[in-house]
C-alpha cells in the first residue's frame, strides 16, 4: 500500500474501492460534524460468503495501513469503521461526501423516488460504491480511514 505523508496525521493513500453487496441501511442516515454517514449491517453475514468477502477485505486494508503507520508511531491503535456489538450484526460507517453543508454532486442516488439521502429510510436494502482515500491519526493516536460514498442503489 503506498502512503504519501501530507501533514503529520494526514496521509493520502492510492484510491481504495469497493463495490458492496446489498447491506442494510442500519439506521435513517444522519449528519454528524457537517458530513452525513450511513452505517450498513452486514445482515446475516454467516450466511452471506460475498459480505463475509468484503468485510475481509474491509478489515485487511485498515491493518495493512495500520501495521505500515505503527512502525513509525508504536502507540497508534486502530479505530476501524466496522463496528461489531452484540446488537446487531457487524455495520460499516461510511461518509457520504460533502463540502461543508453543501452537499457534493459527485455523489449520486439511483432512485426515481428520492432525490436527498436523508429520506432514505432505515432497513433499506443498499448497494454502495464507496472509497477509501485518505487516512489520519487522530491526537489520541488512533488511525482511522473514511469510506466515501460513491454511488447509492436501491435494491
Amino acid at each position: 500500500m503506498n502512503l504519501t505523508k501530507i501533514t503529520k496525521n494526514l496521509f493520502k493513500l492510492s484510491k481504495q474501492e469497493i463495490q458492496t453487496p446489498p447491506m442494510k441501511l442500519l439506521f435513517q442516515p444522519a449528519t454528524q460534524y457537517n458530513n452525513i454517514i450511513l452505517k450498513l449491517e452486514f445482515t446475516n453475514i454467516k450466511e452471506n460468503t460475498l459480505l463475509q468477502k468484503m468485510l475481509q477485505t474491509i478489515k485487511d486494508l485498515e491493518l495493512t495501513i495500520w501495521n505500515q503507520l505503527k512502525k513509525q508511531n508504536n502507540l497508534l491503535t486502530l479505530s476501524s469503521q466496522v463496528i461489531q456489538n452484540k446488537q446487531f450484526d457487524p455495520y460499516l460507517i461510511t461518509k457520504w461526501i460533502s463540502k461543508k453543508t453543501k452537499f457534493n454532486s459527485q455523489s449520486q442516488i439511483h432512485s426515481l423516488e428520492l432525490n436527498n439521502i436523508l429520506e432514505i429510510p432505515k432497513n433499506t436494502m443498499l448497494q454502495l460504491n464507496c472509497f477509501c482515500d485518505s487516512a489520519w491519526i487522530t491526537n489520541t493516536n488512533k488511525l482511522i480511514l473514511k469510506w466515501k460514498v460513491k454511488d447509492v442503489y436501491f435494491c
